[in-house]
C-alpha cells in the first residue's frame, strides 16, 4: 500500500496531506489594489444595470445618486451560541 500522505489530484474525494506552511486567509484590514480596482469597475457596471432596470420598474425613481450595496456573511465559532 502507498504512503499515508498523498499528493493533491483532479478527483473531489478527500486525501490525506501536510497543511500548507502559509496562511490560508489574511487579516480583513482591507482590500488588495487588485480588488479595489475589481470592486471600482464592477460598481461602475452595475450601477448602469441597476439604474436601468429601476427606470423600467418605475420611471420616477431616481437614479442620479446610487446607493452602494454591500453584502457580507457572518462566520461564527462553532459551539459559539452555547453557554
Amino acid at each position: 500500500m502507498g504512503s499515508a500522505l498523498s499528493t493533491p489530484t483532479d478527483s473531489y474525494a478527500p486525501i490525506l496531506t501536510t497543511c500548507p506552511s502559509t496562511a490560508l486567509v489574511r487579516p480583513a484590514s482591507g482590500l488588495s489594489t487588485n480588488e479595489e480596482n475589481y470592486r471600482v469597475s464592477r460598481k461602475a457596471v452595475a450601477d448602469v444595470n441597476l439604474a436601468c432596470w429601476l427606470q423600467k420598474t418605475n420611471s420616477d425613481f431616481g437614479t442620479d445618486n446610487l446607493p452602494t450595496v454591500r453584502l457580507t456573511s457572518k462566520i461564527s465559532k462553532p459551539n459559539a451560541h452555547k453557554s
